[in-house]
């Protein structure tokens, strides 16, 4: 495996405007900045270590609602109601499909208005970052129209990212039982959209050691391949090259952006290279990441990266980009 050293890309006008297209949140928080302040000046393990036993969570969203500087734009309720949403898909301009965390639902929301029962329901693990957690429908071509989503003549792809459970929903937390794996499935919508049926496993990934780290994000690219994030699954205990670190077990398709067709098969050739898992690798050195996105006029990949506490980035991600890992951070 080749490793590159992070680098910086300059932004053309049009990759500036494509931002908007790629929404982050960056919780920063001063006391903890004064309180640790070698974590600016250093890598990010010394807090890693000090607060990986207690699994941080993101903070609590504002009760007030998202502000907004640009006054060309506004934010509208949509819907009211979901349980620990994570991601959504678009069939349609006023038809959504949105994914719940901790119910391992995939619910349908039309015209602001949910479908009575979840269109799939599966048994996934929810400690921490685990559970359900991406979404992503295929674009429509050119020889198809929105009305062909779920037409019995069409056969519509769904791609979903989940920590599937070994029992039942939450046996992580209710019983200690670590889940199968962060695995990402294509199904297959159909009854007029409302149901999604013929599960394929496309990608078995590690959910362990640790809680957190998972990724989760879908997306499929403009070459009709599927992206998906995923971190390092843990905070210590789990060290491998793709992070950086060169004395670490071989890459095990965590700490990256990992790209493979609708079929699950990896693309050929690979970039880092053409073995198992390597040739998964679209991008290595990755912490965390819940966003990811092409930019429409350059076809160029976005992506966010979590900080551990502050420090949440924003990348242009070409192929074989390496994000530093803990060595690299966000302002």
């Amino acid at each position: 495996m080749k490793f590159l050293m992070p680098h910086s890309v300059p932004l053309s006008s049009s990759s500036l405007v494509s931002v908007i297209f790629i929404a982050v949140l960056t919780l920063a928080s001063i006391s903890i900045a004064n309180k640790f302040p070698y974590i600016i000046q250093h890598d990010r393990s010394h807090l890693a270590k000090a607060l990986a036993p207690k699994y941080p969570e993101v903070g609590l969203p504002s009760p007030k609602g998202p502000t907004i500087l640009d006054p060309n734009l506004k934010a509208e309720l949509v819907f009211r109601g979901l349980r620990y949403p994570t991601s959504m898909a678009f069939l349609g301009p006023n038809d959504i499909l949105v994914t719940e965390k901790d119910a391992g639902t995939v619910r349908r929301v039309v015209n602001g208005t949910e479908l009575q029962q979840a269109i799939l329901n599966v048994s996934v693990a929810t400690y921490a970052h685990r559970g359900m957690l991406g979404i992503a429908v295929p674009p429509l071509t050119t020889a198809t129209s929105s009305t062909n989503y779920g037409n019995r003549n069409t056969t519509t792809y769904v791609f979903l990212y989940y920590t599937q459970a070994q029992t039942h929903t939450g046996d992580d937390v209710s019983e200690g039982k670590q889940p199968l794996g962060n695995r990402l499935y294509r199904y297959e919508l159909i009854n007029n959209y409302n149901k999604l049926v013929n599960p394929k496993l496309l990608l078995d990934l590690p959910a362990t050691p640790g809680a957190i780290g998972d990724g989760g994000k879908v997306i499929v690219g403009p070459d009709h391949n599927v992206y998906v994030t995923i971190g390092d699954v843990g905070i210590n205990g789990h060290s491998t090259k793709a992070q950086n670190i060169q004395n670490g077990s071989e890459p095990d398709g965590t700490s990256g952006i990992l790209r493979v067709n609708q079929d699950g098969q990896p693309v050929v050739p690979g970039i880092l290279g053409n073995k198992y898992p390597l040739d998964l690798y679209y991008s290595y050195g990755m912490w965390n990441s819940f966003g990811l996105a092409f930019d429409p006029v350059t076809r160029i990949l976005w992506d966010t990266e979590n900080g551990l506490i502050f420090g949440d980035e924003i990348n242009l991600v070409e192929p074989g980009f390496n994000s530093g890992y803990n060595k690299i951070d966000g302002i």
